[in-house]
């Protein structure tokens, strides 16, 4: 693999055309300080109640039950929710992701 996983040579140019451009690293580094900001107090939440993989928070009703109960939007539960439907299609079809 190249040391640059921004290269199109990895993903190709079928998806961005030429018009796609990798973004700045210095600005990734800070999206992620940020994501990393917002989700630790929900990491720390989830661990208070015991939960720490994420086969502890199924089936997904209980997952949607727990996040109902700590406040997290609608949309959030949503993707949530998506998430693990992609990730118990992906264990169902032999764990990789090209099967799903």
């Amino acid at each position: 693999l190249p040391d640059d996983p921004w290269d199109s040579s990895v993903h190709g140019d079928f998806a961005f055309g030429s018009s796609y451009h990798p973004p700045d690293r210095s600005k990734m580094k800070e999206y992620h300080s940020q994501c990393r900001d917002h989700a630790e107090p929900l990491i720390r939440q989830l661990h208070g109640h015991g939960i720490v993989f994420i086969r502890q928070l199924l089936p997904v009703d209980r997952m949607i039950s727990m996040f109902s109960s700590l406040g997290l939007p609608d949309g959030f539960i949503a993707l949530c929710r998506s998430m693990l439907v992609v990730l118990g299609r992906m264990t169902r079809n032999g764990g990789g992701v090209e099967n799903c």
